[in-house]
């Protein structure tokens, strides 16, 4: 890509500026913008609020535009959040004679892209700061319309939004945060949340601290989680479980390529939106992985989910998702996981011994997708599908015709709902925004 390409050309160019530590300001917005920066490890841009609007980690360049048009002024700033971090600097004055300014202008575009969500996977509708620069949770013109769902340290709610005539359906997380802990777990699940930022994800519009409580006032998903439609339909069709694994797959491989470990991949995290296309939620337990600190070693998920590297604590980074994968599907096609809903103890003991291969168990999966599976299931972390990318599980024979194109466009129509899940929320929805691609059954 041409973004790629100038970066490692310009490289050589850098000079080193400073050595930053952590919460050290690096570039502070309303500055005049003269150069281009390179850093190394991990900083974070802050928007003109303070929330973290973008993770920036080992080798990413910001402010380019600086090189195309100089003096406007900056509109976010730069703090390191990792222990250290150093900055290199490149001034207009030494690169303008060295490389073409419409190049440039392609690399700022690229990157302009890649942040806003025009690239592959990518939210191409972001949430507009104007839009929701006046929305509290005590606002006169947000209305609740129904709850969704209960947490442990929480709820969910359905709330309508009317900005001059305009409405908006939105979900509202409240979450507690008692002590320290509980705040910057919630801290550490804005940000990642922020950061991966896909149209196969639930989009963050804006949080919201008061008191003991924060709010994330989310894209609404009105249809519940994969959990609830599989107690209703009991197990899915090979069909049905293509297209939301289709879904789980293009997700999972883009919260990867922004070094994040979800860890917490299940049926209650899959959501149905309008258009009854599955996103992700919740990185309660999401980990950003860095090239100083590549693994972890914390014992989390859930334990029909968990990795046989999670359950021995050996350290485990991305590829615990695949697992996970590879769980899920089994468990979308035969209606429970491969290794049942068993105490821990005796979940954990199957995971690491066996993998229960036996026909009356897998009755309903099919051989393709049983070689899927296994693909999945491999003890060994970098001997799974997906380890290298997700390209070599879009080119398996299970989805052979499948057309990820038309899955990416969101122009696929998505599988039926039954009248349970569609009767519930749909007379309280706007009529204008439902999909064709809904049908009741």
């Amino acid at each position: 890509m041409v973004f790629a390409k100038l970066q490692r050309s310009l490289s050589k160019f850098f000079d080193r500026l400073s050595v930053k530590t952590a919460f050290d300001v690096i570039v502070n917005k309303n500055n005049s913008r003269t150069s281009s920066n390179k850093v190394s490890p991990n900083i974070s841009t802050l928007s003109v609020d303070g929330s973290i609007v973008d993770n920036m980690s080992d080798g990413e360049m910001f402010g380019m535009v600086a090189l195309l048009e100089g003096s406007r002024k900056r509109n976010a700033s730069i703090k390191v959040t990792s222990q250290h971090c150093t900055v290199f600097s490149l001034k207009k004055t030494d690169i303008l004679p060295l490389i073409d300014q419409s190049e440039l202008k392609d690399i700022e575009d690229e990157r302009l892209a890649r942040r806003t969500g025009t690239d592959r996977g990518t939210n191409d509708s972001l949430d507009s700061v104007d839009t929701f620069k006046s929305l509290n949770i005590d606002h006169p013109n947000l209305v609740k319309v129904c709850k969704l769902g209960d947490g442990q340290f929480g709820t969910v709610d359905m709330y309508r939004f009317n900005q001059n005539g305009k409405f908006t359906e939105m979900a509202v997380k409240m979450q507690k945060h008692p002590n320290t802990k509980h705040k910057l777990r919630i801290e550490n699940e804005i940000a990642i949340h922020r950061l991966c930022r896909s149209k196969f994800v639930v989009q963050v519009y804006k949080c919201i601290e008061a008191d003991i409580n924060t709010y994330m006032f989310l894209e609404v998903c009105p249809f519940g989680d994969l959990y609830k439609l599989m107690k209703v339909l009991r197990y899915f069709s090979e069909e049905r479980t293509k297209f939301y694994m289709a879904c789980v797959f293009e997700a999972i491989s883009f919260i990867h390529s922004k070094s994040v470990a979800y860890r917490d991949l299940k049926l209650e995290n899959l959501v149905l939106t309008k258009n009854g296309y599955v996103k992700l939620t919740d990185f309660g337990i999401s980990k950003v992985l860095t090239s100083e600190k590549p693994t972890t070693s914390t014992f989390c998920g859930t334990p029909a989910y968990m990795s046989p590297e999670v359950i021995r604590r050996q350290g485990h980074d991305h590829q615990t998702d695949l697992w996970a994968c590879g769980i899920l599907l089994f468990e979308m096609l035969q209606g429970e996981p491969p290794f049942g809903h068993k105490p821990e103890v005796q979940v954990n003991r199957s995971i690491k011994f066996k993998f229960m291969h036996r026909e009356e168990q897998c009755s309903r999966v099919r051989q393709k997708a049983r070689g899927l599976i296994g693909r999945f299931l491999r003890s060994n972390p970098s001997d799974r599908i997906g380890a290298t990318g997700f390209d070599e599980v879009r080119k398996n024979r299970w989805y052979h015709s499948f057309n990820w194109q038309s899955l990416e466009h969101q122009t696929m129509l998505a599988p039926p709902l039954p009248n349970e899940i569609m009767r519930k929320y749909k007379g309280k929805l706007n009529t204008e925004d439902m999909k064709t691609g809904i049908l009741i059954f």
